[in-house]
């Protein structure tokens, strides 16, 4: 997971830069470092290679490593032991917003065109824009807003957690547990139904 570079509404738009490995979620193969995708081939960062499915890798103007784009500030991931194709990522907002997302192969989580499901105006922008009609985002499937958990000391921060998975609690099995940084406690989201990505 990739922050964006922490200045303030992210000015140089890394987190849509396709360029660039900031504001994105990669995924590398650190096992198989002589494959076809490798790093002596794609100049990549590391002692690594990429999977060939990723869904840039093969676009050689592209950063081959990224899974999934638009993302601020990525805090803690998990995967669903049960379904390891649920990927859940916290991703810190700047202002309004804090959201969970469930991240798909490239997927785009909207920032900095949207923080959370709200149209983002960046007060700068030094290296172009992305408009809203240019791309498709993937609206978070939870969130809340700043002022719903901080009411005065400042931005609240989204931590992420892990979907619950064990007899002790039976009837906490299969609802996501997270919590935020200014909060005095830990939340619980609900899929309903099973499988939909619809979560209360």
């Amino acid at each position: 997971m990739m922050g964006d570079g922490g200045s303030l509404g992210d000015p140089y738009n890394f987190a849509q830069n396709k360029k660039s490995l900031l504001g994105k979620i990669i995924r590398l193969d650190i096992d198989n470092i002589s494959s076809a995708m490798g790093f002596a081939d794609l100049d990549l960062w590391g002692n690594y290679s990429v999977s060939g499915d990723n869904p840039f890798a093969e676009a050689k103007e592209l950063q081959p490593e990224i899974w999934a784009l638009g993302f601020r500030n990525p805090w803690r991931c998990s995967f669903d032991s049960e379904r390891p194709s649920y990927f859940l990522c916290a991703d810190v907002g700047q202002d309004q917003y804090e959201e969970m997302d469930l991240v798909t192969k490239g997927g785009n989580y909207g920032w900095h065109v949207y923080e959370g499901p709200f149209i983002y105006n960046p007060s700068t922008s030094l290296w172009g824009n992305t408009s809203a009609s240019s791309i498709d985002p993937i609206f978070p499937v939870m969130g809340y807003n700043h002022s719903e958990v901080n009411k005065g000391a400042g931005p609240a921060s989204i931590t992420g957690g892990y979907l619950y998975r064990s007899v002790t609690d039976p009837c906490m099995n299969g609802r996501y547990l997270y919590a935020d940084l200014f909060a005095n406690g830990t939340w619980v989201g609900t899929e309903s139904p099973t499988d939909s990505g619809n979560f209360t």
